[in-house]
């Protein structure tokens, strides 16, 4: 079975070898492209998906309860067996390589792990060792497998086991052993926990082997064969049952994640009409085309049926059947993403190889015809790939900056709300904090979102970013994300299609630390002063403050009910202090006074309504917290002609004066602080 009916000339053996060489360094090559690239591009969604998992498996360690923090607490949303990410994991804790580069690699290996036994399976067949290779080469050569190989996803983990399964499945049909039974079950129940989607096309094969079996002449009972092939299933079968059942379970502790049961249920399946539909065959087969063989590789089978229908006919019809039954299963899975031809296309790719071999071997094609074809098909392979995957695989989409200016104002372990993302994890992952990711449409129904939100706790909410028209709709986050207190507007926007929305209770140290050259394009909103009460700006804002500039030193510290302006006293600008107000300096070592200028502005006594009085005070406060007066007076200039006008403040400071220096303006002997217009200016400590 294992010789071929004529043998190939030497020649065409140097050629197809030569060619696997070549098609091995081309993968090299072009695979090696972007491995240090981000994730992000067309095909970001899924990756960083699989990384994020993989990124938290590094923080708190191996488990089967993983962590895919993009649903909220408790974070666990559980699709895949996690072999892949837990390998990914261990590769970067044991060699310190980052991340996103350690996943491809990773990745690219258990690409290259599954050809030994694509080359072994296909050995089970009239096929010459240089032959095999000549389908390997096609395979290399694979936009598909070009591009996602070495890509941040577990679809080249689940091909090698499955591949390496139907190497055991077979081998325990034919010649039965416990090592083959065991490694039949070992990588069966791997691939199909790893991808149950996958793995069953894989299922399909192993199918077809046991029909082969059965009209192989030379076979055991047909029940023997039927029991090997039941045998050799069952616990891949078992055990990826039980992980469909066990992941449901899990996911239903979290009422954001119950949605996968449905969106990887039935939905994935999609309907007979779609299978029927015009629209579903154009667009797989645009990716029969553009992603797997080409349409010269399809021309080629065509060909290949209509003209030879030769020793390798039944064998090619069977790599067909596997191929299409992942799309006709799970049509809608395959009709939204690409690459879940992944672990089908291998079939595509062994057809059009297995046509290749049969039409070499024809008399009509030698020599320079047979190198021609070869050569052209290939180059074909890598010029298909040029058209579609080159240029997102050659170009490093960085990070938005909403990603950098997260992870400046929100703590490791705060929350973040996103909305208008859909559920792809690139902010999350990239600004490396948990998010409640809030799926599209789900704005269209505010009282499900005020659910979500009231089920939060707010103290760990750190920020919430929302994209589109809605990041400046302060009604719509009222009624939704109440329970968060964010305010009146949000903090951060870039003026175009993102607001960050922070609650009050963290604004004051934002205000204060935030450093706008750092985060471009975010900008700060204008400050917002409750009429509920005083609000306090701190020493990083004050420092930038322009109300500020003729202070020394600059405030530390300063609360009002409203925002600190200046206004014209005698052709200076003062700083508004009206009462209740309050600034505080730090106490300058070995400074004997403090000068500058105060009083109240003349409309405050001079129009129909009028203030009563303010009173100035200049006081030190200890590091204790104890104060004492070092100056005290209360201006009345509606009814003493000496209190009008700018005032000059000259204090004598102690020598062991310590702490603060505490500037406050006060409503007068009534407690009343309407029109207390009051004005600090120029304030020194010398």
């Amino acid at each position: 079975m294992n010789n071929p009916t004529a043998p190939s000339p030497r020649s065409q053996t140097r050629l197809l070898v030569g060619v696997f060489l070549a098609a091995l360094a081309v993968h090299l090559g072009l695979g090696s492209i972007g491995l240090h690239h981000t994730l992000l591009g067309e095909h970001g969604f899924r990756p960083v998906q699989t990384a994020i998992s993989a990124d938290y498996y590094l923080r708190d360690g191996i488990s089967l309860h993983y962590r895919t923090p993009v649903m909220g607490p408790p974070y666990e949303m559980p699709l895949e067996f996690p072999l892949y990410q837990a390998v990914v994991a261990w590769t970067v804790k044991t060699t310190g390589l980052g991340l996103d580069f350690t996943g491809r690699i990773v990745s690219w290996i258990f690409f290259f792990a599954g050809l030994p036994a694509a080359y072994l399976l296909l050995g089970r067949f009239p096929l010459r060792r240089a032959q095999r290779l000549l389908v390997l080469s096609l395979l290399l050569l694979s936009p598909l497998y070009l591009f996602f190989s070495r890509h941040f996803l577990m679809e080249s983990t689940v091909l090698a086991f499955s591949l390496w399964f139907l190497v055991a499945f077979e081998r325990f049909l034919t010649r039965p052993h416990w090592s083959s039974f065991v490694a039949a079950a070992v990588c069966g129940a791997l691939a199909g926990m790893v991808k149950v989607t996958s793995f069953a096309v894989f299922l399909i094969a192993a199918l077809l082997l046991l029909v082969a079996a059965l009209r192989s002449a030379q076979r055991p009972a047909a029940w023997r064969l039927w029991w090997r092939a039941g045998l050799g299933v069952a616990i891949p079968f078992a055990a990826s049952v039980w992980w469909v059942f066990f992941t449901w379970a899990i996911r239903h502790r979290n009422p954001e994640a119950v949605f996968l049961d449905v969106h990887f249920g039935f939905w994935s399946f999609g309907d007979l009409a779609q299978r029927l539909s015009g629209r579903f065959w154009l667009k797989t087969y645009q990716v029969w085309t553009g992603s797997i063989v080409s349409e010269a590789g399809l021309a080629l089978l065509l060909l290949y049926f209509c003209w030879l229908r030769g020793r390798l006919r039944w064998l090619i019809t069977g790599c067909l059947a596997a191929f299409l039954s992942g799309q006709l299963i799970f049509s809608n899975l395959y009709f939204v993403h690409d690459y879940y031809f992944y672990a089908s296309g291998v079939f595509l790719v062994a057809a059009v190889g297995l046509a290749l071999v049969e039409i070499l071997e024809q008399p009509a094609i030698a020599g320079r015809s047979a190198a021609a074809l070869v050569v052209g098909l290939a180059v074909i392979q890598v010029g298909t790939y040029a058209r579609t995957y080159y240029a997102e695989q050659s170009t490093n989409v960085a990070p938005p900056p909403v990603c950098r200016l997260l992870d400046g104002i929100t703590g490791p372990e705060d929350l973040v709300v996103i909305l208008g993302h859909d559920w792809d994890a690139f902010i999350p992952y990239y600004a490396h904090r948990p998010a409640l990711m809030l799926r599209a449409g789900r704005e269209r129904d505010p009282a499900d979102l005020r659910r979500s939100m009231e089920r939060l706790n707010p103290t760990q909410v750190g920020a919430v970013v929302i994209n589109g028209a809605l990041w400046h709709d302060e009604a719509f986050v009222d009624q939704t994300m109440a329970a968060l207190k964010l305010g009146h507007r949000p903090l951060f926007s870039n003026h175009l299609d993102l607001g960050i929305w922070v609650p009050v209770a963290r604004q004051a140290r934002l205000r204060d630390e935030f450093e706008p050259e750092k985060y471009p394009p975010f900008e700060l909103s204008q400050e917002e002063f409750p009429a509920s009460g005083p609000h306090t700006l701190l020493a990083r804002t004050l420092a930038r403050h322009p109300a500020f500039t003729h202070f020394s030193p600059r405030p530390i510290r300063a609360t009002a009910l409203a925002d600190f302006g200046t206004s014209p006293v005698e052709g200076r600008d003062m700083v508004n202090a009206p009462a209740p107000t309050e600034i505080v300096l730090p106490a300058q070592p070995g400074a004997r006074r403090i000068t500058g200028t105060f009083g109240i502005l003349d409309a405050a006594y001079r129009e129909h309504d009028y203030t009563d009085g303010v009173e100035f005070v200049i006081a030190e406060r200890r590091p204790d917290g104890s104060e004492r007066d070092l100056f005290r007076r209360l201006l009345n200039p509606r009814w003493v002609f000496a209190d009008r006008g700018p005032l000059p403040l000259d204090v004598a400071l102690p020598p062991d004066v310590r702490g603060e220096i505490v500037l406050r303006t006060l409503p007068g002997p009534a407690n009343n602080a309407s029109y207390d217009w009051a004005y600090w200016g120029y304030v020194t400590m010398r």
